[in-house]
């Protein structure tokens, strides 16, 4: 740097100019950094398939399956047609709780099977919060006796539905000035047949993606 002598009115320079670079200290900047890890880019698929290589049974995969799906953005979709299949059958089964006389356990198989079902979708979605917010995914597939019973309780349910609805097939859906009692309400009988039958689709198709996530394992 330029330093000035006052005494002797010259000017005189005292060092070298400036460093422009300092060798001693890499920049942070440019420097590398090998223990970043790469990103991760795990699909859905991966994750059921690497659940399917490392779980011990059957059972534990299918609760892991269900764990992985209810993590994933599409929970809220899954959620939101969830509660609107039980409220739907709470409310037809209110509406035409008197109108179906062949079979009057048909409209209470449908108001006690949405409210139950509405009941076990809350305790699912109060687990899956707790354990995101302790940061234990593993506790979103432990599953309390209390869920174990209300399960049990549905499925019972279920199979008294099969019996109910199935055993009046085909109903009488003619509403005339006498009484008929062998008539059911078209809405609520074919709301309630279409449920049932829509569970054993459902079921066929989660039974071959299990089988191919098996195979392809």
């Amino acid at each position: 740097m330029d330093v000035k002598d006052v005494e002797g009115g010259n000017s005189t320079y005292q060092g070298g100019p400036p460093p422009y670079d300092n060798n001693d200290e890499p920049d942070p900047v440019l420097e590398p950094m090998p223990n970043a890890p790469p990103p991760t880019y795990e699909s859905v698929f991966g994750r059921v398939r690497d659940a399917r290589q490392n779980t011990n049974g059957f059972l534990d995969f299918i609760k892991l399956f269900f764990a992985i799906i209810m993590g994933t953005i599409g929970c809220l979709i899954v959620t939101a047609i969830s509660y609107a299949i039980p409220i739907a059958m709470i409310v037809i089964g209110a509406v035409y709780f008197n109108d179906c006389r062949a079979e009057p356990y048909i409209p209470i198989y449908l108001i006690v099977g949405g409210s139950f079902s509405c009941l076990k979708i809350t305790i699912n979605m109060a687990r899956q919060a707790k354990s995101r917010n302790d940061g234990d995914p593993d506790k979103s597939a432990e599953i309390s006796p209390f869920e174990n019973l209300l399960n049990l309780f549905l499925f019972a349910w279920f199979i008294a539905g099969n019996v109910w609805v199935f055993s009046i097939y085909p109903p009488d859906t003619t509403q005339s000035l006498i009484a008929n009692v062998a008539y059911c309400h078209s809405v609520v009988y074919y709301f309630a047949f279409g449920l049932i039958l829509s569970f054993y689709v459902i079921f066929f198709i989660v039974c071959c993606c299990c089988c191919c996530v098996a195979a392809s394992a």
